[in-house]
């Protein structure tokens, strides 16, 4: 691993632990599983010899890329943020993550791009205190400050539950058509982190078959894609991972 790489490594994991730090049981659940992906990753030694060189896996790189200047505002992006991030296999609740870490507009910003979602960490410009409405209006109004988020629907229209030891708001959808509409937040009052799905101007709902399941590996698949087909081969997954599922 080349020393950038282990440079990149050391910065993502810095002060996340102090940002959001979960409280998961032995077996959690599903839903404690899902609200604090991103939060919880493997140690710095293992993330170290595990990562791959971006370049191996362009197909994922460039969608983070994309997604990450789709949902984050450009202020909060420092010039050369694209070198910082890494790859991390199954590093993510079992997933392929692209991952980075910088600071930009005095804000200090961590991101996590899956196959499905996309996830941006940061602290709060100040303590929220730990009333938990008081906690929810902190947290969405950063979300307007550091996402391409104009406005957000009013506190009263989130549902806000206690979930790993951290508050988690999401709205009641139909159908979400765009990432925004699909927002998750979790807070301690202190930290926020933002969660969305990849969708992109959806015209009809997904088909929904049970419980989402881990799929192949994102990068894994990715490599499949790039390979000469060969005659009387399966064909290699879409091309394009930013549509939906």
């Amino acid at each position: 691993m080349q020393s950038s790489q282990s440079t990149n490594l050391q910065e993502l994991l810095s002060g996340l632990g102090s940002i959001l730090r979960p409280r998961l049981g032995p077996e959690p659940s599903t839903m404690e599983k899902t609200v604090t992906e991103g939060l919880i990753l493997p140690d710095v030694a293992t993330m170290t010899q595990n990562a791959v060189d971006p370049q191996s896996v362009p197909r994922p790189m460039q969608d983070a890329i994309e997604w990450t200047k789709t949902v984050l505002r450009p202020e909060y992006l420092r010039g050369g943020w694209e070198r910082r991030l890494v790859g991390l296999p199954r590093a993510v609740n079992g997933q392929d993550a692209i991952a980075g870490a910088w600071t930009a507009g005095g804000r200090a910003v961590q991101v996590m791009v899956t196959m499905r979602r996309v996830h941006v960490i940061g602290k709060l410009p100040s303590p929220a205190g730990d009333d938990q409405q008081e906690m929810a209006r902190a947290a969405l109004e950063n979300a307007v400050e550091l996402l391409r988020i104009e406005e957000l629907p009013a506190l009263e229209e989130w549902e806000l539950r206690t979930v790993a030891g951290l508050l988690m708001g999401q709205r009641e959808v139909s159908f979400a058509r765009n990432w925004f509409e699909a927002l998750i937040f979790v807070t301690d009052g202190k930290g926020a982190k933002y969660s969305v799905m990849k969708y992109k101007n959806r015209s009809s709902p997904p088909q929904r078959q049970g419980p989402e399941r881990i799929g192949p590996s994102w990068f894994e698949a990715s490599r499949a894609a790039d390979l000469p087909r060969q005659a009387g081969s399966i064909s290699p997954p879409p091309k394009n991972e930013i549509e939906p599922e």
